[in-house]
Protein backbone atom coordinates (compact mmCIF):
# COMPACT_ATOMS: atom_id res chain seq x y z
CA UNK A 1 0.00 0.00 0.00
CA UNK A 2 1.24 3.43 -0.86
CA UNK A 3 1.21 6.08 1.83
CA UNK A 4 0.07 9.45 0.60
CA UNK A 5 0.79 12.61 2.51
CA UNK A 6 -2.68 14.08 2.75
CA UNK A 7 -1.45 17.35 4.29
CA UNK A 8 0.81 17.98 1.31
CA UNK A 9 -1.94 17.23 -1.19
CA UNK A 10 -4.43 19.35 0.75
CA UNK A 11 -1.97 22.25 1.00
CA UNK A 12 -1.05 22.16 -2.67
CA UNK A 13 -4.70 21.76 -3.65
CA UNK A 14 -5.63 24.80 -1.52
CA UNK A 15 -2.90 26.93 -3.03
CA UNK A 16 -4.01 26.16 -6.56
CA UNK A 17 -7.75 26.22 -5.90
CA UNK A 18 -9.41 29.46 -7.07
CA UNK A 19 -11.85 29.31 -4.15
CA UNK A 20 -8.96 29.40 -1.69
CA UNK A 21 -7.40 32.37 -3.50
CA UNK A 22 -10.76 34.12 -3.28
CA UNK A 23 -10.95 33.27 0.44
CA UNK A 24 -7.46 34.72 1.02
CA UNK A 25 -8.34 37.88 -0.89
CA UNK A 26 -11.51 38.25 1.16
CA UNK A 27 -9.54 37.88 4.41
CA UNK A 28 -7.06 40.50 3.25
CA UNK A 29 -9.86 42.89 2.29
CA UNK A 30 -11.58 42.31 5.64
CA UNK A 31 -8.33 43.07 7.50
CA UNK A 32 -7.81 46.25 5.48
CA UNK A 33 -11.43 47.29 6.10
CA UNK A 34 -11.01 46.71 9.87
CA UNK A 35 -7.80 48.76 9.84
CA UNK A 36 -9.52 51.58 7.92
CA UNK A 37 -12.43 51.50 10.37
CA UNK A 38 -10.07 51.61 13.36
CA UNK A 39 -8.20 54.58 11.85
CA UNK A 40 -11.47 56.34 11.06
CA UNK A 41 -12.69 55.75 14.64
CA UNK A 42 -9.39 57.02 16.04
CA UNK A 43 -9.60 60.15 13.89
CA UNK A 44 -13.22 60.71 14.91
CA UNK A 45 -12.30 60.42 18.61
CA UNK A 46 -9.38 62.81 18.13
CA UNK A 47 -11.64 65.30 16.33
CA UNK A 48 -14.23 64.95 19.10
CA UNK A 49 -11.54 65.61 21.73
CA UNK A 50 -10.29 68.69 19.84
CA UNK A 51 -13.84 69.97 19.34
CA UNK A 52 -14.62 69.47 23.02
CA UNK A 53 -11.47 71.37 24.05
CA UNK A 54 -12.30 74.17 21.60
CA UNK A 55 -15.86 74.36 22.94
CA UNK A 56 -14.58 74.52 26.53
CA UNK A 57 -12.16 77.33 25.61
CA UNK A 58 -14.90 79.20 23.75
CA UNK A 59 -17.23 78.75 26.72
CA UNK A 60 -14.61 80.12 29.13
CA UNK A 61 -13.93 83.07 26.85
CA UNK A 62 -17.65 83.76 26.49
CA UNK A 63 -18.01 83.59 30.29
CA UNK A 64 -15.15 86.05 30.69
CA UNK A 65 -16.71 88.43 28.16
CA UNK A 66 -20.13 88.11 29.77
CA UNK A 67 -18.61 88.67 33.21
CA UNK A 68 -16.77 91.76 32.01
CA UNK A 69 -20.07 93.11 30.66
CA UNK A 70 -21.68 92.62 34.07
CA UNK A 71 -18.91 94.21 36.10
CA UNK A 72 -20.13 96.63 38.66
CA UNK A 73 -19.00 99.00 41.39
CA UNK A 74 -15.49 98.58 42.71
CA UNK A 75 -14.54 95.90 40.19
CA UNK A 76 -15.43 98.16 37.29
CA UNK A 77 -13.58 101.05 38.95
CA UNK A 78 -10.52 98.82 39.45
CA UNK A 79 -10.47 97.71 35.82
CA UNK A 80 -10.93 101.20 34.41
CA UNK A 81 -8.30 102.63 36.73
CA UNK A 82 -5.92 99.75 35.89
CA UNK A 83 -6.33 100.31 32.19
CA UNK A 84 -5.41 103.97 32.59
CA UNK A 85 -2.78 103.22 35.25
CA UNK A 86 -4.60 105.47 37.70
CA UNK A 87 -5.35 102.92 40.44
CA UNK A 88 -4.64 103.89 44.02
CA UNK A 89 -1.32 102.51 45.23
CA UNK A 90 -3.14 100.09 47.53
CA UNK A 91 -6.32 98.32 46.46
CA UNK A 92 -8.47 95.61 48.04
CA UNK A 93 -10.97 93.46 46.23
CA UNK A 94 -12.41 92.20 49.53
CA UNK A 95 -16.14 91.76 49.56
CA UNK A 96 -16.24 91.07 45.82
CA UNK A 97 -17.11 87.65 44.47
CA UNK A 98 -14.41 87.14 41.87
CA UNK A 99 -14.97 83.71 40.39
CA UNK A 100 -12.86 82.21 37.62
CA UNK A 101 -13.65 84.72 34.88
CA UNK A 102 -13.12 87.83 37.02
CA UNK A 103 -9.89 86.45 38.47
CA UNK A 104 -8.59 85.94 34.92
CA UNK A 105 -9.56 89.52 34.07
CA UNK A 106 -7.76 90.82 37.18
CA UNK A 107 -4.66 88.81 36.22
CA UNK A 108 -4.65 90.23 32.69
CA UNK A 109 -4.95 93.83 33.88
CA UNK A 110 -2.45 93.31 36.70
CA UNK A 111 0.20 92.11 34.26
CA UNK A 112 0.67 95.56 32.72
CA UNK A 113 -0.49 97.92 35.47
CA UNK A 114 2.16 100.47 36.50
CA UNK A 115 0.39 102.30 39.33
CA UNK A 116 -0.68 99.60 41.79
CA UNK A 117 1.84 98.65 44.49
CA UNK A 118 -0.35 96.61 46.89
CA UNK A 119 -3.21 94.26 46.07
CA UNK A 120 -5.35 92.36 48.58
CA UNK A 121 -6.93 89.19 47.20
CA UNK A 122 -7.46 87.31 50.46
CA UNK A 123 -10.35 84.90 50.96
CA UNK A 124 -11.48 85.02 47.33
CA UNK A 125 -11.68 81.26 46.72
CA UNK A 126 -9.03 81.57 44.02
CA UNK A 127 -8.29 78.10 42.65
CA UNK A 128 -4.92 76.65 41.72
CA UNK A 129 -5.57 77.29 38.00
CA UNK A 130 -6.59 80.90 38.61
CA UNK A 131 -3.60 81.32 40.92
CA UNK A 132 -1.33 80.34 38.04
CA UNK A 133 -2.82 83.18 35.95
CA UNK A 134 -2.12 85.65 38.77
CA UNK A 135 1.42 84.29 39.14
CA UNK A 136 2.04 84.73 35.40
CA UNK A 137 0.97 88.38 35.76
CA UNK A 138 3.91 88.83 38.13
CA UNK A 139 6.26 87.86 35.31
CA UNK A 140 5.56 91.18 33.57
CA UNK A 141 4.34 93.48 36.36
CA UNK A 142 7.13 95.81 37.49
CA UNK A 143 5.44 97.91 40.19
CA UNK A 144 3.56 95.56 42.53
CA UNK A 145 5.43 95.33 45.84
CA UNK A 146 2.89 93.45 47.96
CA UNK A 147 0.19 90.90 47.15
CA UNK A 148 -1.92 89.13 49.74
CA UNK A 149 -3.35 85.78 48.67
CA UNK A 150 -3.98 84.11 52.02
CA UNK A 151 -6.94 81.78 52.61
CA UNK A 152 -7.48 80.83 48.96
CA UNK A 153 -7.29 77.44 47.24
CA UNK A 154 -3.87 77.83 45.63
CA UNK A 155 -1.99 74.59 45.04
CA UNK A 156 1.30 73.10 43.93
CA UNK A 157 1.03 74.29 40.32
CA UNK A 158 0.59 77.89 41.47
CA UNK A 159 3.66 77.45 43.68
CA UNK A 160 5.70 76.35 40.65
CA UNK A 161 4.62 79.35 38.54
CA UNK A 162 5.18 81.69 41.49
CA UNK A 163 8.70 80.30 41.88
CA UNK A 164 9.43 81.19 38.25
CA UNK A 165 7.82 84.63 38.64
CA UNK A 166 9.77 85.39 41.80
CA UNK A 167 13.05 84.67 40.02
CA UNK A 168 12.18 87.28 37.36
CA UNK A 169 10.18 89.84 39.32
CA UNK A 170 12.55 92.18 41.15
CA UNK A 171 9.95 94.53 42.69
CA UNK A 172 7.69 92.19 44.70
CA UNK A 173 8.76 92.25 48.36
CA UNK A 174 5.82 90.72 50.23
CA UNK A 175 3.79 87.67 49.19
CA UNK A 176 1.28 86.25 51.68
CA UNK A 177 0.30 82.67 50.88
CA UNK A 178 -0.89 81.63 54.34
CA UNK A 179 -3.56 78.90 54.51
CA UNK A 180 -3.33 77.65 50.93
CA UNK A 181 -2.75 74.04 49.85
CA UNK A 182 0.70 74.55 48.35
CA UNK A 183 1.81 71.14 49.58
CA UNK A 184 0.01 67.90 50.35
CA UNK A 185 1.36 65.10 52.46
CA UNK A 186 3.11 62.50 50.37
CA UNK A 187 3.13 64.57 47.18
CA UNK A 188 5.74 66.65 45.38
CA UNK A 189 6.77 69.90 47.05
CA UNK A 190 8.96 71.17 44.21
CA UNK A 191 7.11 74.45 43.72
CA UNK A 192 7.49 75.52 47.34
CA UNK A 193 11.12 74.40 47.43
CA UNK A 194 11.83 76.47 44.30
CA UNK A 195 10.36 79.57 45.97
CA UNK A 196 12.75 79.30 48.91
Amino acid sequence: MIAIDVTFITASWLLTNPLFACFQLRQKNDREERDRKKEKDRQAKEKERRDKAAMENAKKEAEAQEESKRLDGRMLFFLRASKGNTTPNCYSLSGLDLGEARTRIVARTLAFNTSLTTLHLSRKGISDKEGQDLARALLTNTTLRKIELEFNCLGMQTAKVLALALRRNKTLRYLDLESNELTREGEETGGVEEMI
